[in-house]
């Protein structure tokens, strides 16, 4: 797994108050196991979008076309969280 890649799904588990460990993504369904609120997952949007923003390999690593154009990265972010972020809490 990259540096960067780490680095993001380490800001998502402590979200959600987990340790990120590689060992725990080896099931399929890993991201479904934990949940947050959707205000929760704006948040770490926003700050994936701007963690992007800000580093230049990340995007070079794991956008298609690393652009730093603000609307791109924060669609980059939520497609993201579409298939990898926690389920959401019932209210």
């Amino acid at each position: 797994m990259n540096e960067y890649l780490k680095e993001i799904l380490t800001e998502m588990c402590s979200r959600v108050k987990i340790k990120f460990e590689e060992k725990n993504l080896k099931n399929e369904h890993w991201f479904q196991k934990y949940e947050w609120t959707q205000k929760e997952e704006k948040d770490f949007v926003n700050w994936l979008a701007e963690y992007m923003k800000n580093n230049k390999e990340a995007r070079e690593t794991l956008m298609m076309f690393p652009r730093k154009n603000k609307r791109e990265l924060k669609q980059f972010a939520e497609m993201f969280c579409f298939n990898y972020g926690w389920r959401y809490k019932d209210d």
